[in-house]
């Protein structure tokens, strides 16, 4: 199993692991969402534990070598999705306001209005949704995520 970065949404664990099972990666990425606005702490820790065990077709061997490999992927992902002219920037926007309501009730009170579960739900939806109704990254959907 190895995470691929062309076509992911993020980091491609959700696609690499709906490819092993031999799901849709978009309904992977559903569940994936429902799961996180269940549970966003432990489906966020078990998200970023498996993108430091599911190795790219680059990964360092080492798994502390990894660490730093997959900061230099974050923050890659980061400069494209904050970039208007990105492809991935509307999934990113979405992706992030999604996370930030997940996370609202742990914030304090003002900080996010209206946070709640079911706009982060939502927001994730809508990110996850988008891309695959456009077609993105269909035929390479198995290592993509």
């Amino acid at each position: 199993m190895r995470r691929k970065g062309k076509g992911a949404l993020f980091l491609g664990v959700v696609s690499a692991v709906s490819g092993e099972f031999g799901i849709d990666p978009t309904i992977g990425r559903v569940v994936f969402a429902v799961l996180l606005a269940i549970s966003p702490l432990a489906m966020s820790i078990l998200y970023f534990l498996l993108a430091l065990l599911i190795p790219t077709d680059d990964s360092p061997e080492k798994l502390s070598d990894r660490v730093f490999s997959l900061l230099d992927e974050i923050a890659r992902w980061f400069e494209g999705a904050l970039n208007p002219k990105d492809e991935r920037f509307l999934a990113g926007f979405l992706l992030l306001i999604g996370f930030c309501l997940l996370f609202a009730n742990w914030l304090p009170p003002g900080i996010i209005p209206l946070g709640t579960r079911t706009g982060g739900l939502v927001m994730m939806l809508l990110a996850v949704i988008l891309p695959a109704s456009k077609g993105e990254g269909q035929n390479e959907a198995l290592g993509s995520g």
